[in-house]
């Protein structure tokens, strides 16, 4: 795939791996791979503020108001946002794990959302000299519960730079708007957060005495594994969702099926269509 893709992937033997990377304590057998080029993390926030501003440039109009209706008039859709009903020929709902809340769509699609807890470090001069260049990384432990995620460090809104990790444990689902919003106004699952804690500790050993804190993420599985681009009961009303936890660094490729999708009517063999069929409940 590296090949393909002209990407060069450096494979790291267990006995480099130390060497290399100094702050990760590793069991002897671990081996690596290390993409020093187009590879790294991403910043949510200016990701979807340029976004945002590429739409604007391109002639789309922004009404930053939450939908709570998606309906097929027969002649039209109509979608209601902050109170106000607006009519367009065709509608794409790309609402991630809240596709199934509110009447979005003629019927929900068959996704998972699921909560997950990330864990943030506070970095010091101390420990900036040590993680200050560390890549992005992913361990993958004997255990699924074991994988986990790390951010290098990064300033945050609050002035303050956090390391940051987060992993695949599962503690809860949403099958309520409620259930979800609640979610998002906490600090996620405490016990996630010592587990998180336990396994970074045990891989970077240098983080002992930073403060840690959490935060809410929401993770939107398919039954496909694939995410969902097509058309819904409606002819008028599609659908692009299902990022299953890794789409982030995808959402511009996803944007644009969903503009194939919506203009062209249909997702063709070369952009995948069959693969991203949506399944619904």
């Amino acid at each position: 795939v590296s090949r393909t893709l002209g990407s060069y992937i450096e494979a790291i033997a267990p006995a480099d791996l130390g060497r290399r990377f100094p702050y990760l304590a590793v069991d002897a057998d671990f081996s690596g791979y290390f993409e020093r080029k187009r590879a790294g993390h991403i910043n949510p926030r200016a990701l979807v503020r340029a976004q945002a501003r590429l739409a604007e440039r391109g002639g789309v109009s922004l009404i930053e108001e939450t939908v709570t209706s998606v309906r097929d008039a027969g002649s039209h859709v109509e979608v209601t946002a902050g109170g106000r009903n607006y009519r367009t020929e065709r509608v794409l709902v790309a609402a991630g794990g809240f596709s199934n809340f509110h009447t979005l769509l003629p019927r929900p699609v068959d996704t998972r959302v699921v909560g997950r807890t990330v864990a943030f470090y506070e970095m010091g001069e101390r420990e900036m000299a040590i993680f200050g260049n560390m890549p992005s990384t992913i361990v993958f432990g004997d255990r699924e519960e074991d994988h986990i995620y790390i951010l290098p460090p990064v300033r945050y809104p609050d002035g303050k730079t956090y390391l940051k990790l987060g992993g695949d444990t599962e503690a809860l689902s949403f099958r309520k708007l409620e259930d979800a919003g609640a979610w998002f106004r906490s600090d996620g699952s405490a016990a996630e957060r010592d587990h998180l804690s336990r396994i970074a500790l045990q891989l970077m050993p240098e983080l002992a005495g930073c403060s840690v804190t959490s935060g809410p993420c929401v993770a939107n599985f398919t039954a496909t594994g694939y995410p969902y681009a097509g058309f819904t009961q409606s002819p008028r009303i599609g659908v692009l969702t299902g990022g299953n936890f890794v789409a982030a660094k995808s959402s511009d490729e996803l944007g644009r099926l969903g503009a194939v999708l919506l203009t062209g009517g249909r997702l063709g063999d070369e952009d995948f269509g069959r693969e991203l069929t949506p399944v619904f409940a």
